[in-house]
């Protein structure tokens, strides 16, 4: 019988995970025949460096936020909810009908609630000071 090792690596290759997350990928396909696509929202400035992003992916009927992100000056501004906005509309136009994401307790909770998101899950004590949050929009 093989043997087989389990390392932990601080700083692995991005051909190491490239290659992780496409065996998943194609395992997902196999098992659905439906494909991950990603989505990307940015906010530029004139000059066409980013002030602000969305980044996730849509996959069965469900859009995964991993990441939105404004730069500090351009908050309050409502640059957010238009990027979120923007990223759900392109969701629908792919047949999603769900929102899902994670944020931790300093990463504006209440922006997310005040644009129809409901508190699925939390951990608190996080790192002894933080709750991390799991929201969905239907």
């Amino acid at each position: 019988m093989q043997e087989f090792s389990i390392i932990i690596e601080e700083n692995p290759s991005d051909d190491d995970c490239r290659f992780v997350g496409q065996r998943l990928h194609e395992f997902n396909v196999s098992q659905t025949g439906l494909e991950v696509k990603p989505v990307a929202v940015f906010l530029r400035d004139m000059e066409k460096n980013i002030i602000g992003g969305m980044l996730g992916w849509t996959f069965l009927d469900c859009l995964h936020i991993n990441i939105l992100w404004v730069r500090d000056d351009a908050r309050g501004k409502g640059y957010g909810k238009r990027l979120l906005f923007a990223a759900e509309r392109e969701a629908l136009n792919r047949a999603c009908r769900h929102a899902q994401l994670e944020t931790l307790s300093f990463q504006a909770p209440e922006f997310y609630q005040k644009q129809g998101y409901r508190l699925l899950g939390k951990i608190d004590d996080v790192a002894g000071k933080y709750t991390w949050c799991s929201w969905q929009r239907i």
